[in-house]
């Protein structure tokens, strides 16, 4: 059956990568924003950030495949690929791929922020400059490959922030790390067809898998503490503290199997890990981050207090401290939609080693904090 020309094109695209991309940005735009949601404001400025992302990603994947189209030629994996079977010609993959990334590019330095811009630049740069050349140079061109390819996290929370906090670093750190497993994995599955291209993955470097078996094992087991952060910092709670550390044990367990038998079967069993791991820990970190953005405690500011209410609750042996505040003034507004107070509520974790404390601003009834509205 004859391959429709848009079918190339969408091909070029690699879209099982793109929405893996697409899902770290959108989690990063949700952990940066630091206000509560501004309706249409936020969706489109959202919108823009996973289009801008998309067509960079999109774009430096067909840039990819222009550069490595003689290599792909070699490999079974990738030689039904649009420009090795003789689907498109070399020049419309490139000015396609072109084409995609500049207009990424604007599309986040215009339509979202500078910064978000700079990010995706970086990204690709890095990628088709750095990496992509280093493939068949060297077996440490994973490591550099995960720098850019820990990048969408980043462009999210710089889209929604506007500058890159220790979060954003966290969210960086944990798809960094993620990478090496599920890329050494897939080295060790297809060794032979990168040999073949001359690409010098660690499995084509030492056939006998132990130095790869053996990362996949320490980079397994460095992904549990990293993986944590995010609690750490006051990004998630006891859930999500608790599914990481599951989910962490398992994805490791499936590299120590690959540790003890390395096979490709048991190569396979770490990728689907791998893959079932990214979404569940991003799942795990926005259902255990609540759905009220923090907003500085600044944010009270000149505000008329009309009256406080405190309650003191203990939460697993944790002694959480309630302060709702009622008024109105420069860091409130004076009506909620349905004329309900707008309420500003600071919680404090007051047996924690450092004290934190955040603001949730929004219009809601005390009793949704669990609290009791006596004055």
């Amino acid at each position: 059956m004859r391959v429709k020309p848009i079918d190339g094109y969408i091909a070029l695209t690699k879209p099982r990568i793109t929405w893996l991309i697409l899902m770290s940005t959108g989690v990063g735009y949700f952990f940066g924003l630091k206000r509560n949601w501004n309706g249409l404001h936020d969706w489109l400025l959202l919108l823009n950030t996973l289009i801008g992302t998309g067509l960079i990603a999109s774009g430096t994947a067909a840039l990819n495949q222009w550069y490595e189209r003689e290599g792909d030629c070699l490999m079974r994996r990738t030689a039904g690929r649009p420009l090795p079977s003789g689907k498109m010609s070399a020049n419309h993959a490139l000015w396609f791929g072109i084409a995609l990334s500049v207009t990424g590019f604007g599309a986040l330095a215009i339509g979202v922020n500078k910064l978000s811009g700079i990010l995706g630049a970086l990204t690709l740069l890095a990628y088709l400059f750095i990496y992509t050349p280093l493939k068949t140079r060297s077996h440490l061109s994973t490591v550099i490959g995960a720098v850019p390819g820990a990048m969408p996290p980043l462009i999210g929370y710089a889209a929604s922030n506007g500058a890159l906090t220790a979060e954003a670093w966290t969210l960086f750190a944990i798809l960094f790390v993620w990478q090496f497993p599920h890329f050494l994995a897939i080295a060790w599955m297809y060794r032979e067809d990168y040999a073949r291209a001359g690409i010098r993955m660690l499995p084509v470097v030492e056939p006998d898998g132990l130095s790869t078996a053996r990362q996949i094992v320490l980079y397994a087991s460095t992904l549990i503490p990293v993986s944590l952060f995010p609690a750490l910092l006051g990004m998630s709670g006891k859930i999500y503290l608790a599914g990481a550390l599951g989910l962490g044990m398992w994805f490791l367990y499936t590299g120590v199997r690959v540790a003890m038998d390395r096979s490709n079967v048991r190569a396979r069993q770490v990728l689907l890990a791998s893959v079932i791991y990214l979404p569940m820990i991003y799942g795990l970190k926005e259902l255990a981050r609540g759905g009220v953005a923090p907003v500085p405690i600044g944010a009270l500011a000149g505000v008329r207090v009309q009256r406080i209410v405190c309650t003191a609750e203990h939460e697993a042996g944790e002694q959480i401290v309630a302060v709702a505040v009622v008024g109105e003034g420069a860091g409130l507004a004076d009506e909620g939609p349905d004329h309900m107070p707008i309420v500003d509520t600071m919680l404090a974790a007051a047996e924690q080693p450092r004290h934190r404390q955040q603001v949730r601003r929004g219009p809601i009834d005390l009793q949704c904090f669990g609290m009791h509205a006596d004055e």
